[in-house]
């Protein structure tokens, strides 16, 4: 009980943080969105996309370690540290060098100055980055959620009041910047204040046992990170940057969702799953109720997006981006299936198999490339459509190669624990989308929304029944 009690309290947390941020973040690109041009998202998207990459291996993997490890010395804590803050300090100088030959490949001056002060943010990173991991490990929810709040809606504060003194595409720059550098800060004050687990210690072969657990990890998080931005990639080479501004937009809004719902059960279950690591029986059956319950949950907000796409950017980014809006639904559509594989995460980091998960990266690498270079044949929907039919094409392989070295099982019941939610959830869409695709007025769509969720509800209570959510819901009403 105590367990459950802690992961139900860190599942609140981290819901409340995750919602506020995502409502935040919303409301700033809205915001920037009348003030800034279609092609400065495009560039910053460009810029947006090295950091992330570099950033990977400032890491090195050791998150993981830290997480799956379950008896870590103060002097382990401490060397750790420093080889953070060393990558870190190393990758940052190493971006610094490289800026001006990426403004140069994409033929844009003003990315020189912009890759310059973002690069700034992954030395930023390593100050807390350890810390954030530790308070995950010990289920400290709390602590992450409040300093999440706090630092993103003092960086809306900063985003308005800088693009409202003229300062453009640097009001994006620099706010993100002061969100990086604020909840870092506040990370390292809870490891030096509260832990106490850091020193002037350090010795390399402390490392050793997670440099181990990372190396995989961090050869996963690259080749999936350009599995992830394969698409950022070949439309900014092929399609300009102002369809990649557009793109790039309505990318963010569904990667709002998808990063604030998925980490939610992720940061609960990897550090949960690591204390019942060798019962793989009761593991399995808790990660195909798992993805159930994500699929029922995730499928009907993803879809509500495709639905009305072209009010909700409507209202978020102006008319000028509403011919974007079938992109939009595209994308909802695609990562809300996406999501339901997003617990896999919390297996590898808890049992420490990071390696399936590189093996696998290995295989949807090959597979996007395939679809995004022929949906980039036609248009930027039908880079989106490819990687949908992609999904579900590579589902079996990633089930084989991901899955089943892991907690063993058959496909089929595995694959239909999503796939099931998902044929439902797109019935009761279809004739909302027919009939309300460019409706605009806020209460026709208060209206409509209401009327989708209970057909929906209806729908997957008569379907589902013995699926472990709705059964927790009977025994709510029940009592």
């Amino acid at each position: 009980m105590g367990l459950l009690n802690t992961a139900v309290k860190g599942i609140a947390w981290s819901s409340l943080s995750t919602v506020i941020r995502s409502i935040v973040s919303l409301l700033q690109v809205s915001i920037l969105t009348r003030y800034l041009e279609k092609t400065d998202f495009g560039i910053v998207a460009i810029a947006t996309l090295f950091i992330g990459f570099i950033q990977i291996f400032m890491d090195l993997g050791l998150s993981v370690g830290i997480i799956h490890k379950q008896n870590i010395s103060a002097r382990q804590y401490s060397s750790l540290f420093w080889l953070n803050i060393f990558s870190g300090g190393f990758l940052t100088l190493l971006l610094l060098f490289l800026s001006p030959v990426v403004a140069e490949i994409y033929n844009e001056d003003s990315l020189t100055k912009i890759l310059s002060l973002l690069s700034l943010n992954i030395f930023f990173s390593s100050l807390g980055s350890q810390h954030r991991t530790v308070q995950q490990k010990m289920l400290r929810f709390k602590y992450i959620a409040i300093i999440e709040i706090i630092t993103s809606i003092l960086t809306l504060l900063i985003a308005v009041v800088l693009v409202e003194n003229g300062y453009g595409i640097y009001s994006l720059v620099y706010s993100t910047m002061f969100n990086i550098l604020i909840s870092n800060l506040l990370f390292l004050f809870i490891g030096l204040y509260k832990d106490r687990n850091i020193s002037f210690h350090f010795n390399f072969s402390d490392t050793f046992p997670f440099l181990k657990i990372g190396f995989f990890s961090v050869g996963t998080q690259v080749l999936d990170y350009f599995s992830r931005e394969i698409d950022i990639i070949l439309i900014s080479a092929t399609l300009g940057k102002n369809v990649l501004g557009a793109y790039s937009l309505c990318k963010k809004l569904v990667m709002s969702v998808y990063s604030a719902i998925n980490p939610i059960v992720a940061k609960v279950l990897a550090p949960l799953f690591a204390l019942i690591q060798n019962d793989i029986s009761k593991i399995r059956k808790i990660y195909y109720d798992v993805i159930e319950t994500v699929a029922l949950v995730n499928f009907p907000i993803y879809f509500w997006i495709a639905i009305f796409s072209y009010s909700i950017i409507y209202y978020l980014y102006g008319e000028n981006y509403t011919d974007n809006a079938i992109v939009l639904s595209l994308l909802a559509v695609y990562y809300g299936y996406l999501s339901t594989g997003s617990p896999v995460g919390s297996l590898q980091t808890a049992l420490g198999r990071t390696d399936s998960g590189f093996y696998w990266t290995i295989f949807r690498i090959v597979f996007c490339l395939i679809a995004i270079y022929i949906g980039s044949q036609f248009s930027v929907t039908g880079v989106v459509l490819s990687l949908i039919i992609m999904n579900f094409v590579a589902a079996p392989v990633a089930w084989y190669v991901n899955i089943r070295p892991l907690i063993a099982g058959r496909f089929i019941p595995y694959f239909f624990k999503a796939f099931r939610p998902f044929l439902i959830t797109l019935a009761v869409s279809l004739p909302f989308a027919v009939l309300c695709h460019y409706w605009t007025s806020i209460w026709q769509i208060l209206l409509l929304s209401i009327l989708f969720v209970s057909v929906y509800g209806v729908v997957t209570i008569s379907i589902m029944k013995h699926s472990y959510v709705v059964t927790y819901l009977r025994q709510l009403m029940n009592k």
